[in-house]
């Protein structure tokens, strides 16, 4: 039996800053092939990606384009004017047919600022890919990778990806907090969740917590707990199955297909979500048209958009240092320690050495 292979899909605007690097990595990995659609974007990779011999690049994918879809074509194609969120989820059910077409079995739905890694403790390590997937019983249609996000120490790399620092995960923590929070989200609004937010993980981690937020005009405090970007998963689907599942954003809904879901325990997927302050103003610069970020649900999130969309870009620059990065070397060594940040120098080391396995 062959080892199982596996491909990337990408919806992307204006991400010349990630893409080269990221490609890099899970070609390393072993990927056999990128998926990837460009909404709206005007920089270099337009030139860049169709010279890529292992890259299929064409724009966002138009509902009408799509006749074969099963009956929740109209529920993927709701919004697709409006929202990147419509037309990634329909870009990546194409993507996903056009995989399994290819002789692809695996797909990943991730963004051009995450990286799979199937090993905490290695780098890019194709066997350690090969493992994870064909460990999979043939009932597993769906895999879910847990995010860390990166925790930026203020220092400038060779690459946006190479960072060392993650916030760890709590599973037993997250269990108490997610329901309760669910449960508070429903009778109230998204101030007093961020409220709650704080509360909680101020109990739970103390002063452990890695970071606080003060606005840099006003010097209000805004609440926020651990967790300051998506607090879930992104997901490797089976192709064969996907007719049978739908798109929704960080993973797939099983409408009227088979196969299960499961959970990894060891391989996790790394988030750069604010690596530097550049790339903190680059990120919600891009979201000017749309700057919900999912206001009913995170209102710390928002705030931190506003911040890059509304303030100074000094003061935009002086919020990232002081509140979202932690430069202090001896703060996040305590924060080693305490199991609070995951230290994988590996992820780092792989792009400040352009790219050579370790």
């Amino acid at each position: 039996m062959s080892a199982p292979s596996f491909a990337v899909t990408y919806t992307v605007k204006d991400e010349a800053r990630l893409l080269p690097d990221a490609i890099k990595w899970h070609r390393a990995l072993g990927c056999k092939r990128f998926y990837i659609f460009l909404d709206g974007t005007s920089d270099a990779m337009r030139d860049w990606l169709p010279r890529q011999p292992d890259v299929m690049v064409r724009e966002s994918v138009p509902p009408a384009e799509v006749r074969d879809a099963p009956g929740f074509m109209k529920v993927m194609g709701k919004g697709w004017d409006g929202y990147i969120d419509a037309r990634k989820n329909l870009n990546s059910w194409v993507a996903a047919r056009l995989a399994l077409l290819d002789g692809i079995d695996w797909l990943a739905m991730i963004d051009p600022d995450e990286l799979l890694l199937p090993d905490p403790k290695a780098g890019p390590d194709p066997a350690a890919m090969v493992r994870l997937l064909g460990e999979q019983t043939p009932d597993i249609a769906q895999l879910l990778l847990p995010n860390c996000d990166v925790l930026p120490d203020g220092k400038a790399g060779t690459s946006p990806f190479a960072q060392r620092h993650f916030q760890a995960r709590f599973p037993a923590l997250e269990a108490v907090w997610r329901p309760a929070r669910k449960a508070l989200s429903l009778v109230s609004n998204p101030a007093r969740v961020a409220r709650f937010d704080q509360w909680f993980w101020d109990r739970a981690l103390g002063d452990d917590l890695p970071r606080r937020l003060v606005h840099p005009v006003n010097g209000e405090t805004i609440p926020a707990g651990y967790f300051l970007s998506y607090t879930s998963h992104k997901s490797i689907l089976r192709t064969r199955a996907h007719r049978g599942w739908r798109p929704i954003i960080h993973h797939w809904k099983c409408e009227d297909g088979e196969g299960e879901t499961a959970k990894t325990r060891r391989a996790r997927v790394l988030h750069f979500d604010f690596t530097t302050a550049d790339a903190y103003l680059h990120k919600f610069g891009q979201r000017r048209g749309n700057r919900e970020e999912r206001p009913q649900h995170f209102a710390a999130r928002r705030a931190i958009g506003d911040i890059a969309l509304d303030c100074s870009d000094a003061g935009a620059r002086r919020f990232f240092e002081q509140c979202l990065a932690v430069s202090d070397p001896e703060r996040m060594a305590q924060l080693v320690k305490r199991g609070v940040v995951l230290d994988l120098p590996q992820v780092a080391a792989f792009f400040d050495r352009e790219g050579e396995a370790l």
